[in-house]
This record gives structure tokens, C-alpha cells and sequence, in this order.
């Protein structure tokens, strides 16, 4: 190309040290072709020509002072320089090409630290020089998405540093495409390839519109795991821009790639990553026979290697904590929760005649996620699913005599203690959590921390056994079932214990639907709320006609059931704390076509009362007998082990005002940057801080820096856990996955549901859930359970009889497969699926 300024540069003209002229994408891109690699022909708009763009333009004052949005519309509504629009026409002529790629080329994109890969837009087979242009303009524009803006603005690049390139380069009409890394993103192993693979363009895999076949090999080429996916669409070029267009039958579940083909990615892959001296995230295409390397970039968030995590020769399993934590933790709730659950286990290992030493590790944090040790468990005669979870999390061997004593100790007065201690703490909870700690001193705070949690140390034991309790009595019931009512499958229990009256869950999501019905006779509060409420909500409210009334109940509301929170994680605000929340779930329930909840209910109250019927009637008198107990029994505990996560974590709402109180006095003394740093340092080190500012004041000078430096740490760290993927197990062998076009997992709530999935992997994506649709998610909380009442149907990837999910499934009548392993990765939202739960079963149809 002899076109070359300081605005328009070939790819070839670049390597990595023009980062700050290119742009990312732009420079490895120039890199790669100089190292020999079979890139695409093309040319880079430099950051020159965007600065040039938006001086001309007056775009500097927009982007200094206005909203993303705002700065959007005025990149689109800006003009082109005359003498920049002819520099790339001219480039464009050159390529000899009608239609091209163009892609943006971010400075703080694909950087060795913060990877930015995918937060610009790409626009494919643009065709003619006003199509070019206005594609440029596009690209530069994509940098103040609020999306955007939002990511740079968490890896800490100011916008005034930000600008971009744009690549203009020739397309590739690929048969196959996909991404490759050269090392295990998952494991972290980095003496593995994972390929992922699909008919057209690479778009389908980049977007998730098509689940790819994924390939696990060695450096030499040699597959270890090959999971061929079922792809009925793909992505091709169309007469402009791109089109899905479906697959033919017989390749749909055929591989895509050969074994040619996989050697040479294989040989690609090894020698980038040489060339990079670090494990690399490659894009590729097939046209014919001829392989295409469309980007490269380091691989970013790699976990260690698992053989070096501190694994200490123990095998872990997230598989009993992750419906409670399914995402990483900041390290005040990691520590809080480590020393909760030490205690409960050493709790039931004296129960089964063991203890737990003090420097035994229960609790192993690995890439932010709590796992247990199950080493630890399997010696004190227990044995740990390295499954999915199916009847229980917990298979346990027969205990001696002894053990066996104390634990019908445990089940016949476990539910009595708790009768005697609710109350009281309740009581307290309630007056703790009036207090609001503004101003208070750090004698005083640290007086109220340890109060509190003394306060819940008998609740927390009396649930441990409460766990214990309900497996024992399910698998006696599941039994009694088997032997005497014939329930090969297990398929009684669930309707036995669904449509139990009590449920504080239940009962929070009644009273909810009564709080929408309120809104849905108020026309004018109606139209507010669906239209999502301000942030001067209250006051919003307030105005409307029956507002005040609204508010009271709202706030009645939130005296009862305000604790509650989505997440068991202290820095998430409870409903209390940010009542938007409980206001989006009402919004939800205004849709005219989701039934009462309590309609439900009352279908799975008479289904159990004729299923105890039918029960009792085929039983002789002496059974019968044996069979209430143990029914009794079981229904207690099931009630009982959900209720009890209702007023374990009404103390919440206080123990979240102190820590921000705490964190309010260290940001003074210079500890931290922000109050918000008291959830980025474990609970030890911060009270033993709290002490050191009453007693050794004259340490903050010398302790700050490096105090700011954990802190600082462990935030980056919590943000490249979360865009990491865990391992279920580590230190032994992972459980199995599934694959192909039907899932299995456990019979969680019995019933047929057809519908489009809808993904959902945290909170912020309830308002997306509509009517009629399969409910996937991770896991569930009590706080996500509104959402069943408008779902066809659940399915999680954790979860299991006894979990959270399938309790308050039954309660509805909701069909729910629980326990799949991956649904969030192997479903996409939209996709038709039925799902059966009563066999476990789901089909994409």
C-alpha cells in the first residue's frame, strides 16, 4: 500500500509498539503479519484521525460533558473532514475490494492486563466509501456506550486517555470459524488447546447465538475431550451486512473440523504463542483449505494451573455451597462465612463421634469461589458427591451406635430448640436492625459486631443439625416409600412435601403479589412502575393519587421481609437498603397473565393431601403409624431448614450499617480510599485494624500503604474472578458434563413445561424474565423465588431435592429440573425447550 499519513497506516506498517497510534486490535493484527502469521490484508485509521474527527467536530466538550447516549448521537450526527474522508477513500480503492470488515481498535483494548475484547463494534461486509465512512464513525461512536464506558471506567482507564483506531480490512468467506486459546481457560492447564468451532462466520461463536463443538487437545494435536455440539444456525455474509441462515440437517451434529484442520490450528495456536512468550486468545476462519488468523490477543483472566492453587493434596467440591455462592465473594463475606461453617462442621462431626482441629481447613477459597474440603469430610465418615447433587449434598456412611444415638437426638429435638429460639432472636434482630449506627464510635460498633454475631451462633447450630434433621428423615421416608408403598423411583416425596402451610418464603411472595395487586387497581401508580421507577421514586410516588397509602404498605412490607437480599454477600444492599428492588419485582407481577400465586399452592396442598391419603390407606394400622411419624417429621424439617435462612439473615440489614459505619472511620484515618474498601479486607483484619485506631493510632501512617495495597488487590481481584469460569471440583475428578441437544439432571418439581429459555445469572437480569418462559439460571436464593410465579417452568445448574430451588418449586407446582451442571452455557435465551419434572429431563425442540 503506498497510501501512508499519519491518519491512514497498512496493518503491516504496524507491530506492538504502535498500541497508542493503532489501537489494540490494529497493532497485534500488524504484529502477526510481520511474524509471517496468514492475517487478512488491511489498513488502520490511527487515533490521529479519530482525535482529528472529534476536533473538528467540537466533539471534546460532548464527551466532557455529556451521558453516553448524548455523546453517541452527536458522533452520528458529526462530519467527516473533507481531507480525512479522501485519505480513506483512497486506502479503500487500494484494497481493490467492494466489501470489507471494519473494526474498532481501541487504545485500552486487548492490553496484556485489561481486556477490553468485545466491548467496541464490529460491522461486517460494508460495502462502497459512504458505507465505510459511516461505519468508522459508528466504530468511534461504540466508545462511549454506557456499557463501554462502564467497563473502562471499572479497570481504571480515564477517558481522557481513550481514544481508537478503526481496521478496514479484507473479509473472509469462511465455511468454519471460531476461537481458539492455548491454554485451558477453564483449568487453567497451559499444556492445553480448547478449540471452539462452528459452521460460518466466527460471529455466531463470538455472539452465542450458536452453542460451537468444543475441543480440548494437546500441544501435539492429540484430542483429549471432543464435545460436538448440535449448531442449527450459522452466520453468512449477506448482500450487505451479515444473515443467520439455518444449517442442513446432516451437518448439524457432524464435527466441524477435520483432523487436517485441527493440526493446523494446533501449529497456529504453538507458534503465536511463542511469538507472544504468553498464552493467547486466537479468532480464526477456514476458507477452503486455507486457515486465516482474524485476531489475536493474550488470554487476560487465566486461573492458575490447578496443581497450583493450594490444594494441599485435598480434594475440593463447591458442589454443597454453590446454590448459596454461586458467584465469587468479597473477603469480608469469604471470612465471615469460612469461620460460620467451620463451626457448623465441627458441630456435626462431634455428632458422628469426630472433631475438627482448629488449623483443620474446612473452607478453601479458590478463584474468589468458597469450596469445601472434602478430603476432610470423607475421613470423619462422610462422602461428598463428585456428581451433581441428587437426593442429598452429603452421603454419609452408617454411623456407629454412639452416633446413631445422638442423631435421633438430633432429629426428634432439634425442631423444639428452634420453637424456643426464634422468638428471641427475632425479637433482638428487630431492635438491632432499628438502630441506624450513624456517628457511632468504634468501641461501639465493634461492642454491637460481636453482640450480633453471638446472637446468631445458636441459630446457626440448631440449623446445622436442622440439615442433618431433613436428609435423614427424607431418606427414611424415601425408604418407608420404597418398601411398603412401592416408590421405586423416589417420585412421592416431592408431592408429600410440597404445599406445606408456613413457608416464610412462600408466604414473602404472597404478600408481594397482594403489594402488585394494590398497584394494579392504581392507574396512574400502574403506569409509573411500568415504566420503571427514578431515582426520586418515593417522591414520585408520593404525588400520584393513593400514593401515600402505597408507600405505607411498602413500608409494612419492608419492616417484615426488608433483610432479604438476592445475594448471600454482605456488600449487596437488602431490600431494606435499596427498595428499587422489591419495587421492580411488583413491576414484574403486573403482567394481567400471571396467576396468583396462592392458586398454586392450593393445587399442591390438595395434591399432597391425596397423596397422604392414598398413602395411609394402603398401609396396615402398625405402618401407618410408623409412616405419620416419619411423614411428620420430614415435613417439619423441610419447613423448618427453608425457614430458617429467612431469620438467619434478618440481622442483615444492622450488621450492613456498622461495616459501612467502620468503613466510614478507616477511610478517615487513611486506611482506605472509600468506606466501600471495609468488604475488600477479611473480618479479622478488620476489626484488628478498628483496635489499632483506638490503641495504636500512631501505626495508621506506617500500616496505610500497604494496607490500600491489599485492598486495591483484592477489588482487581474480585473483578477477574467474576469473568472467570470455576471448576466444580478440584484435586480429583470433575463431574461429568453434558452435552448434545437433551440435558438431564435431578426430578426437582414434577410437571411438563415448553417455552423459550431465558438465562438469568444474577439479579440484575430479573426484569428481563417474561410470562410463559423456562426460568435458567445458576442457582436460586429466597430472593429470586418472585420470579417462579412467572416462569413455566425452573432449571439451575446447582441444586437438588433438597435445595432452596426445588422446595419452593413444589410449593408453586412448578416443573423444575435442578442440578443440570451446565444449562446456563448449553441453553440460550430464546431457545424453545421442553423440560420434564418428573423424569429430569430437557429437550431443545
Amino acid at each position: 500500500m503506498t497510501i501512508q499519513n499519519d491518519n491512514v497506516r497498512h496493518l503491516s506498517a504496524l507491530d506492538q509498539r504502535d498500541l497508542m497510534l493503532a489501537g489494540g486490535k490494529a497493532s497485534a493484527l500488524g504484529e502477526m503479519i510481520n511474524a509471517g502469521f496468514p492475517v487478512p490484508p488491511g489498513f488502520c485509521l490511527t487515533t490521529n484521525a479519530y482525535r482529528r474527527f472529534v476536533a473538528d467536530n467540537g466533539l471534546d466538550r460532548v464527551i466532557s460533558d455529556g451521558s453516553g447516549p448524548v455523546v453517541q448521537k452527536a458522533f452520528a450526527a458529526a462530519v467527516m473532514p473533507e481531507a480525512l474522508k479522501a485519505q480513506i477513500g483512497a486506502a479503500y480503492a487500494e484494497l481493490e475490494l467492494d466489501a470489507v470488515a471494519v473494526r474498532s481498535s481501541a487504545t485500552a483494548e486487548d492490553l496484556p492486563d485489561a481486556s477490553f475484547a468485545g466491548q467496541q463494534d464490529t460491522y461486517l461486509n460494508v460495502r462502497g466509501i459512504e458505507a465505510v465512512i459511516e461505519a468508522v464513525k459508528n466504530c468511534w461512536g461504540s466508545l462511549w456506550t454506557e456499557r463501554v464506558i462502564e467497563y473502562r471506567a471499572r479497570a481504571g482507564f480515564p477517558p481522557e486517555d481513550v481514544a481508537m483506531g478503526v481496521v478496514v480490512q479484507a473479509m473472509v468467506d469462511a465455511e468454519s470459524a471460531g476461537v481458539l486459546f492455548s491454554a485451558n481457560p477453564v483449568t487453567g492447564a497451559r499444556d492445553q488447546i480448547v478449540i471452539n468451532a462452528a459452521w460460518g462466520l466466527g460471529e455466531a461463536v463470538v455472539s452465542g447465538l450458536v452453542t460451537p463443538d468444543t475441543l480440548s487437545v494437546t500441544k501435539v494435536g492429540d484430542v483429549i475431550d471432543a464435545r460436538i455440539a448440535r449448531k442449527t444456525v450459522m452466520t453468512c455474509y449477506g448482500k450487505t451486512g451479515v444473515e443467520e441462515r439455518r444449517v442442513a440437517k446432516a451437518r448439524q451434529s457432524i464435527p466441524v473440523l477435520s483432523d487436517a484442520q485441527i493440526g493446523l490450528l494446533v501449529a497456529l495456536s504453538n507458534k503465536v504463542e511463542a511469538h507472544e512468550n504468553r498464552p493467547v486468545d486466537l479468532e480464526w476462519a477456514f476458507a477452503g483449505d486455507r486457515l486465516f488468523l482474524l485476531q489475536a490477543r493474550p488470554i487476560t483472566v487465566l486461573p492458575e494451573p490447578l496443581d497450583e492453587v493450594g490444594t494441599e493434596g485435598c480434594e475440593w467440591s463447591r458442589l454443597m455451597l454453590i446454590e448459596r455462592y454461586p458467584e465469587p465473594l468479597t473477603p469480608f463475606t469469604a471470612s465471615t462465612m469460612s469461620k460460620v461453617f467451620f463451626q457448623s462442621f465441627d458441630r456435626v462431626f462431634k455428632l458422628m463421634g469426630g472433631r475438627l482441629r482448629k488449623d483443620d481447613r474446612m473452607i478453601g477459597m479458590f478463584f474468589g469461589r468458597p469450596y469445601v474440603n472434602a478430603s476432610l469430610l470423607a475421613s470423619a465418615g462422610f462422602q461428598t458427591s463428585t456428581a451433581i447433587e441428587t437426593d442429598a449434598d452429603i452421603k454419609r456412611k452408617k454411623p456407629g451406635l454412639i452416633s446413631f444415638a445422638r442423631l435421633v437426638g438430633v432429629v426428634l429435638g432439634t425442631h423444639r430448640q428452634w420453637d424456643r429460639l426464634q422468638s428471641p432472636a427475632e425479637t433482638f434482630a428487630r431492635r438491632e436492625n432499628a438502630k441506624s449506627w450513624a456517628g457511632a464510635d468504634i468501641p461501639a460498633l465493634l461492642t454491637a459486631m460481636d453482640r450480633q454475631e453471638a446472637s446468631v451462633r445458636p441459630l446457626l447450630d440448631n440449623h446445622a443439625n436442622s440439615i442433618i434433621a431433613a436428609e435423614l428423615t427424607l431418606q427414611l421416608l424415601n425408604t418407608i416409600n420404597r418398601k411398603w408403598l412401592g416408590d421405586e423411583n423416589g417420585a412421592l416425596a416431592p408431592t408429600l412435601l410440597a404445599g406445606l402451610e408456613g413457608n416464610m418464603t412462600v408466604k414473602t411472595n404472597r404478600d408481594l403479589w397482594r403489594l402488585a395487586g394494590t398497584v394494579r387497581n392504581n392507574s396512574g401508580l400502574c403506569r409509573y412502575l411500568k415504566a420503571g421507577p427514578g431515582p426520586d421514586w418515593r417522591q414520585d410516588i408520593a404525588a400520584l393519587d393513593g400514593g401515600d397509602d402505597f408507600l405505607a404498605l411498602l413500608d409494612g412490607f419492608l419492616v417484615t421481609y426488608g433483610h432479604r437480599s438476592p445475594k448471600y454477600e454482605f456488600r449487596h444492599p437488602s431490600w431494606s437498603e435499596n427498595p428499587k428492588q422489591v419495587l421492580e419485582m411488583i413491576r414484574m407481577y403486573l403482567d394481567d397473565s400471571i396467576p396468583d400465586p396462592a392458586e398454586g399452592e392450593a393445587r399442591q396442598a390438595k395434591a399432597r393431601h391425596e397423596a397422604e391419603a392414598q398413602a395411609r390407606k394402603a398401609l396396615s394400622p402398625g405402618k401407618r403409624l410408623v409412616f405419620n411419624r416419619v411423614l411428620a417429621l420430614a415435613q417439619t424439617y423441610f419447613r423448618l431448614r427453608e425457614n430458617q435462612q429467612f431469620y438467619l439473615m434478618m440481622i442483615l440489614p444492622s450488621q450492613q450499617r456498622i461495616l459501612r459505619e467502620l468503613g466510614r472511620h478507616l477511610s478517615r484515618a487513611g486506611w482506605f480510599d472509600e468506606p466501600d474498601d471495609v468488604y475488600f479486607l477479611p473480618q479479622e483484619d478488620i476489626m484488628a485494624l478498628a483496635r489499632a485506631l483506638l490503641s495504636r493510632p500512631e501505626d495508621v501512617p506506617r500500616t496505610c500503604k500497604e494496607t490500600l495495597a491489599d485492598l486495591r488487590r483484592n477489588r482487581a481481584d474480585l473483578e477477574r474472578f467474576k469473568r472467570m469460569d470455576a471448576p466444580l471440583t478440584l484435586g480429583g475428578n470433575p463431574p461429568p458434563a453434558e452435552q448434545g441437544s437433551a440435558l438431564a439432571g435431578v426430578a426437582g418439581s414434577k410437571g411438563i413445561a415448553r417455552g423459550p429459555a431465558r438465562i438469568i445469572l444474577d439479579p440484575d437480569g430479573f426484569g428481563d424474565l417474561r410470562p410463559g418462559e423456562i426460568l435458567v439460571s445458576p442457582a436460586t436464593t429466597p430472593a429470586w423465588t418472585p420470579l417462579f410465579g412467572i416462569a413455566a417452568g425452573l432449571v439451575t445448574d446447582y441444586g437438588g431435592l433438597l435445595s432452596h430451588s426445588g422446595v419452593v418449586a413444589r410449593e408453586y407446582g412448578l416443573p423444575a429440573v435442578l442440578g443440570v451442571g451446565n444449562a446456563t452455557k448449553l441453553l440460550k435465551t430464546g431457545e424453545m425447550v421442553e423440560i420434564d419434572g418428573t423424569l429430569g429431563t430437557i429437550r431443545k425442540i
